[in-house]
Formats: structure tokens, C-alpha cells, sequence
């Protein structure tokens, strides 16, 4: 089965704890794995990836999740980065139905990366 890597880069948040923040919302049964990366150069920052099965519902569990850690205020802002060019901002301050439509359009977004901040 193809998987799908995407990087979600943590600004000012330690990748580990955002692992596990991300992982009270998603995990295999969504078809997401999370796990921390490390390089082949130790001064370099561990980075979380997310691997998801090639499904729709692998990539809209993996949004939700996101958006319920914004949601949670364990983080200011998380904005996704389309192949295109495109990208979804979402600060923490957010309303539920505001954050419903931009989940929609995340779903149709062909995801390059993912920046969280805190």
C-alpha cells in the first residue's frame, strides 16, 4: 500500500509533545502514523512526519486532528502548505464554524507541509 510522508514542522513546540497531542485525535485505525524523525546531523532538530495510507479518510482524519489541537489551545496557529501554493491558516482563536468549512477545504488540498506554532 502507498504511503503519503508529510512533515510537520513545530515552531517553538518540541516535536515529541506535539506527537502527543496530535495522537489523542488520530492514529493507525485513521490510517495515520505519526513518528519523530531524527538526522543523520545530530545538531539538527527532530522533525514529526506523519505517514498516511493513500485514502481521503487518512488525510481528513489527519486535518481534524490538527484543527482540534487548535482548537484545544495547545498551540497559536497551524497553517498547511499545498503542492500548489495554496495554503490554510488557522489561529488558535478560531471558531468551531470557522474551523468545520476549513477542515472542508484542507481535505481538497494536495498537503506539502504542515507548520504548528505556539
Amino acid at each position: 500500500m502507498n504511503e503519503i510522508f508529510i512533515p510537520i514542522i513545530c515552531k517553538g513546540i518540541d516535536p515529541t509533545q506535539a506527537k502527543l497531542y496530535l495522537d489523542q485525535f488520530v492514529g493507525p485505525d485513521d490510517g495515520v502514523n505519526l513518528r519523530i524523525e531524527s538526522h543523520r546531523d545530530p545538531l539538527a532538530t527532530p522533525v514529526l512526519v506523519a505517514l498516511l495510507t493513500a485514502t481521503g479518510a487518512a488525510f481528513g482524519a489527519l486535518v481534524t486532528g490538527l484543527f482540534e489541537v487548535v482548537s484545544s489551545k495547545n498551540t497559536q496557529r497551524i497553517t498547511i502548505y499545498g503542492k500548489t501554493g495554496r495554503k490554510l491558516e488557522v489561529p488558535a482563536s478560531a471558531s468551531d464554524e470557522k474551523i468545520e468549512k476549513l477542515i472542508q477545504h484542507a481535505k481538497e488540498l494536495d498537503i506539502e507541509r504542515i507548520v504548528m506554532e505556539e
